[in-house]
């Protein structure tokens, strides 16, 4: 899981960090899912604000 806080490693922890996923359990709920993955906080939000 790629979360800031409980990711596995260092390298996922970064990887999270560095797609907005900033807070604890940010990993679990910004993992793709649904007819298009949408993966990362960074393109929920992006997504987000086109759809609007």
């Amino acid at each position: 899981m790629y979360d800031p806080v409980l990711g596995k490693n260092d390298k996922r922890k970064k990887m999270a960090k560095d797609n907005e996923n900033t807070k604890e359990g940010d990993g679990e709920k910004y993992y793709g899912r649904g007819y298009v993955q949408l993966t990362w906080k960074k393109i929920t939000e992006k997504c987000r604000r086109n759809l609007v």
